[in-house]
């Protein structure tokens, strides 16, 4: 294999890597002041919310989390 061709295979491996990279982003994870502000809501309504099962969230100790990307298939999908 000469130095090019091993040149250009290398170079063929980063732009498969920086593909890889763009389509892997890591989800986002809000905490509950977060969600408030996002959905302009009260913290009463998502608790309500989180009770009925309508907003799925993550307990970690007394801090609650929800994934970004949960809320945004929530979003699109509970349209009436």
């Amino acid at each position: 294999m000469s130095d090019e061709q091993f040149k250009q295979i290398i170079q063929s491996l980063d732009a498969i890597h920086r593909m890889l990279d763009a389509s892997e982003q890591p989800d986002e994870w809000l905490d509950n002041s977060d969600i408030i502000r996002l959905l302009k809501i009260s913290k009463n309504t998502a608790a309500a919310w989180r009770e009925k099962g309508i907003l799925p969230f993550t307990k970690i100790g007394k801090k609650i989390y929800y994934q970004h990307n949960e809320i945004r298939h929530l979003l699109r999908h509970r349209r009436k």
